[in-house]
């Protein structure tokens, strides 16, 4: 059964996007003009991409449609928790805080993606590197020794990356913007296609039926 906090339910930052969530997880746009017209703190970019992608892509592309995906994963640096619940919620996981420093659940979910995508060319659990989340690297360097390049690890990855649906390209890109903190990335995908508009991004994680581990992850997220 759908278990949604009441505090979420509640949140005003859903009504100031002219959304609801219902007790059975739907989300429903329920007043356009609050949609249309309604200040878009950039904070809260995401929580409105992906509510709107789900109830009103034309509004959703109207107001947010210049974003980059990479715009609204690093969004997540700016959220608290409650934010990031709300976030969570609208991309269809019931989820509660505190996730700050709570390195052990997000290397849970994170190692629950990795098993399902089959993404252990990209993502290796390094204990040299620290505990919990801050031991999980990409690939391609000697992690647990010299830390130097390992030139044929990082031409795998890059291949398999370059080989994957684009949807899945989505999920690892998103891993490594909050690996990276939102830094420019010029070692592992540069030069590689990973730039999506961000409600279209939405729209296809969304159809593959990916939008909800998409949002956990970055929920979860509590720094790296």
């Amino acid at each position: 059964m759908t278990m949604i906090s009441p505090r979420t339910a509640r949140s005003p930052i859903l009504a100031r996007f002219g959304l609801t969530i219902r007790t059975d997880g739907r989300v429903i746009l329920d007043d356009v003009e609050a949609a249309e017209r309604g200040d878009l703190h950039h904070t809260f970019r995401p929580i409105a991409a992906v509510g709107w992608s789900r109830t009103s892509p034309s509004i959703a592309r109207q107001r947010l449609g210049e974003y980059a995906l990479s715009d609204f994963v690093t969004k997540r640096f700016s959220m608290d928790d409650h934010t990031a619940e709300v976030f969570a919620t609208v991309c269809g996981v019931f989820i509660q805080g505190p996730f700050f420093g709570r390195g052990e659940t997000f290397l849970r979910c994170l190692q629950r993606l990795v098993r399902r995508h089959d993404f252990g060319v990209f993502f290796g659990h390094f204990p040299k590197q620290g505990e919990y989340h801050m031991a999980v690297r990409p690939r391609g360097f000697d992690w647990n020794g010299t830390e130097e390049k390992i030139p044929a690890e990082l031409a795998r990855f890059r291949a398999a990356f370059a080989a994957l649906p684009e949807a899945q390209r989505m999920l690892v890109s998103t891993v490594m913007w909050l690996y990276r903190g939102g830094t420019e990335d010029s070692v592992w995908l540069d030069g590689l296609n990973r730039h999506w508009n961000g409600i279209e991004a939405i729209l296809a994680l969304k159809e593959a039926g990916l939008l909800p581990e998409w949002g956990e992850v970055i929920a979860r997220y509590p720094g790296w």
